[in-house]
């Protein structure tokens, strides 16, 4: 099928999409996904307990609690009840917050969509969701979504694509395949998601804004209503992708697979894992390969920042939104610039040896970027871009000293990469570091019940149980 080709509403791939989710189970997953979920939703939960602290949040919160009103849903670790959008709305800006959630190479994040929508929509059902339920969810929605984004090539157009368009389809998808939808239910709470938030909205990576946040509340809310709507039997658009004013007949950059990616191979290829990554440090996955690289030569070498005469950083066309403009990236004033700044966050790591959550405090930016050190590395470190790269992996790195010495090489082992993934024990540990930062203490029981949750998630008869150890 070509994107030029003329079809009927009802002939659109959606419809195909939407009977996969419905006819997904449990026993489809290959057993090493069935894994990769488990260890994913403590990597996210994790990000949600750290990002009670982030950026807007306390702000959301507030606001949440001032809407009012009683419900069924729970803002993840502050523990209000509140109505199920509400929460949603909340626990989808929180799971953004600290920016340190998964991240398809190709197909954007996949956990910060997915798990707030599912976790704030447990209640809206009297039926027990087992963790099977659960993941079964997670993997249809981040199937759609990862194909969606794949099939435009999200990372590879930034600048002309509509910035990460499949959210709202990873979030509704998870959303209704865990409260039972049929297809024709599941297409309309899709359509309902895509007419919802059609227009680009790359330009909250091009100016650092907290939207990147906010966004995934408004998306986690909105898929509470679609879903619950189209249980009642309100009906919506079935051309998402192929209608005259569908998505792929809107891209404009014209480079982007055949609309038949969409279908191909469905319950056989699994898209989304294919390339879904963990992240070790905070911020803008595209700050991670140059931190990683840089701190791997500085410690393969032996030598530290203050050697350093350049470091110079070839980057793919995605990290574009950390390096430009180059005012803002080389001078960034709050946590939300720091957090999509290349050069600040390398130096932050370069001179501190890491950079997690701590990096991004208010406080800390603006005694950083004052700092000596700071003013003087951050201009050693320079950046030009290769249109060919992949969007995470393989960037040449090449760094020249004071006393003339140069070493080269191209970082391809990012830890939590698809070459290099997490073991559950550096999960584990992150999870326990982004305890640190929770705006709530839920205590040493709770978290260690977490983890154990997490761990034997298939057998878990009520998922509840996890929602309760998520809450005081």
């Amino acid at each position: 099928m070509k994107v030029e080709d003329m079809i009927s509403h009802e002939q659109d791939p959606s419809g195909i999409l939407s009977q996969m989710v419905a006819d997904l189970k449990y026993e489809d997953i290959p057993e090493e996904h069935v894994e990769y979920v488990k260890k994913d939703t403590l990597d996210m939960l994790a990000c949600i307990i750290a990002g009670t602290t982030g950026p807007t949040v306390p702000d959301v919160v507030e606001q949440v609690k001032e809407w009012g009103g009683t419900g069924n849903g729970k803002v993840l670790v502050y523990g209000d009840s509140v109505p199920a959008p509400f929460a949603a709305f909340a626990n989808g800006t929180i799971s953004r917050a600290c920016d340190m959630g998964d991240t398809h190479n190709k197909g954007g994040h996949i956990g910060e969509w997915v798990i707030p929508a599912m976790m704030s929509g447990l209640n809206l059902t009297d039926q027990k969701k087992s963790g099977k339920d659960f993941i079964t969810a997670f993997v249809g929605g981040a199937e759609w979504g990862a194909r969606e984004h794949v099939c435009v090539h999200l990372q590879y157009h930034t600048k002309e694509s509509p910035g990460e368009c499949a959210g709202s389809r990873y979030a509704t998808g998870s959303l209704a395949k865990l409260l039972g939808l049929n297809k024709d239910q599941i297409w309309a709470a899709q359509g309902m998601a895509f007419s919802a938030k059609p227009q680009s909205e790359q330009q909250k990576y091009n100016e650092g804004s907290p939207m990147v946040r906010v966004q995934h509340g408004y998306v986690c809310a909105d898929a509470i209503k679609h879903v619950t709507l189209a249980q009642k039997g309100v009906t919506s658009i079935k051309g998402i992708y192929m209608g005259e004013g569908g998505l792929l007949k809107n891209i404009k950059h014209g480079d982007m697979e055949s609309p038949d990616f969409l279908t191909d191979d469905l319950m056989k290829r699994w898209v989304w894992r294919e390339e879904v990554t963990m992240k070790p440090y905070a911020g803008c996955k595209y700050n991670h390969t140059p931190i990683c690289g840089l701190l791997n030569i500085m410690e393969e070498h032996g030598f530290t920042w203050q050697d350093i005469e350049e470091a110079h950083f070839t980057v793919s066309n995605g990290a574009r939104c950390t390096i430009e403009p180059a005012n803002e990236k080389w001078n960034p004033q709050t946590p939300a610039e720091a957090m999509f700044s290349n050069p600040y966050s390398v130096a932050y790591a370069a001179i501190t040896g890491d950079c997690f959550l701590d990096a991004y405090d208010p406080e800390i930016i603006a005694e950083k970027t004052a700092a000596p050190e700071f003013k003087d590395l951050m201009p050693r470190l320079t950046y030009d871009v290769d249109m060919s790269l992949p969007p995470f992996d393989d960037y040449p790195i090449t760094v020249t000293l004071k006393d003339g010495r140069k070493f080269s090489k191209v970082e391809s082992m990012l830890l939590g990469n698809v070459k290099n993934p997490m073991t559950w024990e550096q999960i584990e540990h992150k999870f326990w570091n982004c305890t640190k930062s929770s705006a709530v203490d839920l205590g040493q029981e709770k978290y260690q019940k977490i983890i154990e949750i997490c761990k034997n998630l298939e057998n878990m008869d009520d998922m509840n149980v996890l929602l309760e150890a998520m809450t005081p």
